[in-house]
C-alpha cells in the first residue's frame, strides 16, 4: 500500500463496493494494469507524481480532470493488490467478422472510435483505413484493418 499522504487524500471519497477506493472506468483500470504489468516501479512514480499535482489542483481551485483522478486511483488499486493478468480486447478472429464496426476497429487498435473514424476518412491513401460507408456507419473490412496494422508497424506510408 502506499504511505504517500497524497493518495491517501485524494482517494478519501465514498468507496465503491466497499473497496475503500473510488469507482473508477474500466478504461482506466485496463490502462493502469497495462502500465503496472509493463513496469511498476515507472507506473508508481507517475501515480505520485499525478497525485502531487492533483493536490496542488484542487486547493488552488483549478480544474481536475475526472479521468486523470480515476487513473491515479486505478493505478494506487492495480499497485496495491496483488497481480493479475492484464486483460486484453478478444482477438479479432474469435469474433468471426469479416467486417468490423467502427467500435470493433477501436478496440482492436486501442484508441477511441473517434479517432478510428478519423483513420475511416483520411483512406488508405491518407494513411488511415480503408473504409467504406454504409449509411451513417464505416466499415472496415478485416483485411484492410490487418493491412494498416501491418503498415503501421512498419512505419510506411499508404500503397
Amino acid at each position: 500500500m502506499f504511505a504517500s499522504p497524497a493518495f491517501a487524500q485524494l482517494c478519501s471519497s465514498p468507496s465503491a463496493a466497499g473497496s475503500g477506493l473510488p469507482a473508477v472506468s474500466s478504461g482506466a483500470e485496463l490502462l493502469a494494469a497495462q502500465m503496472v504489468a509493463a513496469d511498476p516501479a515507472y507506473a508508481r512514480q507517475i501515480a505520485e507524481s499525478l497525485a502531487r499535482d492533483l493536490l496542488e489542483r484542487i486547493p488552488a481551485g483549478r480544474r481536475v480532470d475526472r479521468a486523470v483522478r480515476e487513473l491515479v486511483v486505478a493505478l494506487r488499486r492495480a499497485l496495491s493488490e496483488p497481480p493479475s493478468e492484464v486483460p486484453q480486447p478478444e482477438p479479432r478472429d474469435a469474433q468471426g467478422a469479416d467486417s468490423l464496426s467502427i467500435e470493433q476497429v477501436a478496440q482492436t487498435l486501442g484508441c477511441s472510435a473517434e479517432y478510428a473514424r478519423r483513420l475511416a476518412r483520411k483512406g488508405a491513401d491518407g494513411g488511415g483505413i480503408k473504409a467504406s460507408r454504409v449509411g451513417a456507419t464505416w466499415v472496415v473490412r478485416a483485411a484492410d484493418l490487418d493491412e494498416y496494422i501491418e503498415r503501421r508497424r512498419r512505419k510506411e506510408p499508404a500503397a
